[in-house]
């Protein structure tokens, strides 16, 4: 079964679809704002609540608060709302296609040289998902708003993440200063480019 990604949003996609290969699963990645609205789907599940209380998740980014409540994943939703409305910063949520089931998240910044960040559930690690959908939104970037260049960090530590920035075609590029530390303290990061 071919991998199939539809982005939606508000914003600048009414409906698309991009196709993706290279694995036996379907997933989605949710844009459409009524996602993020207190009274959509994702605003009452407690599936992001839930993923963001594994450990791995606040170790590899910092301004996730730990311990992590409903009142944290309502105001995370709010704020991918309100950013997504005011700003160029767009969060995805990644769905499984056909169950309807969260995943996690990628993030990016939709400006030549901007960010992009990332967080999968404990359950959906180890299956190539999050490569799937970081190349998914990297092309819905290039193509939709001409965005070339990119970059990722993670920590000395996230060998998981370095895989998915290399696997979707990021290049490590050294050591970088990383504001704010990490919570073991790390100040520095790993970076990938994607030019």
């Amino acid at each position: 079964m071919a991998v199939a990604t539809r982005l939606s949003s508000v914003v600048s996609i009414a409906s698309a679809a991009l196709a993706l290969g290279g694995a036996a699963r379907e997933l989605l990645l949710d844009a459409h704002r009524a996602s993020y609205g207190p009274g959509s789907r994702w605003g009452r599940s407690r599936a992001p609540v839930a993923a963001c209380c594994d450990s791995q998740i606040p170790r590899f980014i910092p301004f996730i608060p730990l311990p992590y409540s409903e009142q944290d994943g309502r105001s995370f939703l709010a704020e991918a709302e309100r950013k997504w409305k005011g700003s160029d910063e767009r969060t995805f949520a990644i769905v499984e296609y056909q169950s309807d089931r969260f995943l996690g998240v990628v993030t990016i910044r939709l400006r030549d040289g901007g960010s992009l960040g990332f967080w999968l559930s404990r359950d959906a690690r180890g299956r190539g998902v999050m490569t799937e959908a970081v190349k998914a939104v990297v092309n819905w970037a290039r193509g939709e708003h001409g965005i070339e260049r990119l970059y990722i960090t993670a920590h000395p530590d996230n060998v998981a993440s370095q895989r998915v920035a290399e696997k979707a075609g990021f290049v490590r590029v050294g050591i970088t200063q990383h504001e704010p530390p990490f919570r073991d303290g790390t100040r520095t990061a790993i970076r990938f480019e994607l030019t």
